[in-house]
């Protein structure tokens, strides 16, 4: 088990924190580093190591996204509207067939005629564009895709199962960039600026009625990518309590490994997790991350 990039604290680190010298358990403290960093992540609501986010956003009609991670450290696009990328459709021999665009891959679908499901994940990783999602489409039986306009495959929309039996389903992806943005980068906030001019962020389209001056109302309307965290949580005087409490919590946790007399210490994965989660978070150790809890003012203003 790998050390995950976003840990809140090394192996080495925890390992001298915990007095420990020898090499049998660091596959084990490192899956509890894992696990106490998705633990720590839950309970602040946040992904606190610096990465990149593509996160869908609801429009309201308002010049204020709230985005779910910060500090804000770029914000590389933001996009709404709907285009056409992909057509696509089942022609096959089933008597059902679905699709559906999720964060990670386009789904297929479909039923024989007795019943038996077959279904395929194009992930984005291995497809990274919507002209090799086509190729990847095409090449399932029964499946046909048309390309409409080659962009990243991770701009698609969200899109639930769709019925796609004899049926041409669109898969859309957001064609309008709003680059004129003010940014509380501490709170998490981008905000549309209102000085003169702002229309030509739009690279002269011809823009929706409501466009422009806010971003437009509906579920998950808006796209935005962006880098957000904390770059070296370890390291840096302001996180690291972060880093401090992580370690306390794998401690508590590889002391209590023991008190299980059905788990062995090469036992990973959940049970490692579990056994984060089973332990009491100490009052001082809740009010060291009630910092990373408490939104900022502007934050809580939005």
């Amino acid at each position: 088990m790998a050390l995950s990039v976003y840990a809140l604290t090394s192996l080495a680190d925890c390992k001298t924190y915990m007095r420990i010298t020898s090499a049998d358990d660091d596959a084990l403290i490192t899956e509890l580093i894992n696990a106490a960093t998705r633990y720590i992540e839950v309970l602040t609501s946040r992904r606190l190591a610096a990465r990149e986010h593509k996160q869908w956003v609801d429009g309201r009609n308002s010049r204020r996204l709230v985005l779910d991670n910060y500090p804000i450290l770029e914000v590389n696009r933001v996009a709404y509207g709907r285009a056409s990328a992909i057509d696509a459709t089942y022609t096959g021999t089933g008597i059902r067939a679905s699709i559906q665009v999720t964060s990670a891959a386009v789904i297929t679908r479909s039923w024989s005629t007795t019943g038996v499901l077959t279904s395929t994940s194009s992930t984005f990783a291995t497809n990274a564009s919507t002209s090799a999602l086509v190729t990847a489409l095409d090449a399932i039986s029964g499946w046909d895709g048309t390309l409409r306009t080659n962009v990243p495959a991770d701009d698609l929309c969200p899109l639930a199962g769709q019925p796609a039996l004899n049926v041409t389903v669109g898969l859309y992806y957001p064609p309008l960039d709003q680059n004129v943005n003010i940014i509380d980068a501490a709170a998490g906030i981008l905000e549309l600026d209102r000085s003169p001019g702002w229309s030509q962020a739009w690279e002269g389209r011809s823009l929706p009625v409501g466009y422009g001056s806010f971003y437009p109302r509906g579920f998950l309307e808006v796209l935005v990518e962006y880098r957000a965290g904390f770059e070296s949580i370890s390291s840096a005087v302001e996180t690291s309590d972060l880093a401090q409490v992580c370690r306390e919590i794998v401690a508590e946790a590889w002391q209590r490994r023991g008190l299980n007399t059905n788990v062995a210490s090469e036992s990973l994965g959940d049970y490692s997790y579990s056994l984060v989660r089973q332990m009491d978070l100490a009052a001082d150790r809740a009010a060291r991350l009630r910092p990373w809890t408490t939104p900022p003012v502007g934050r809580r203003a939005a």
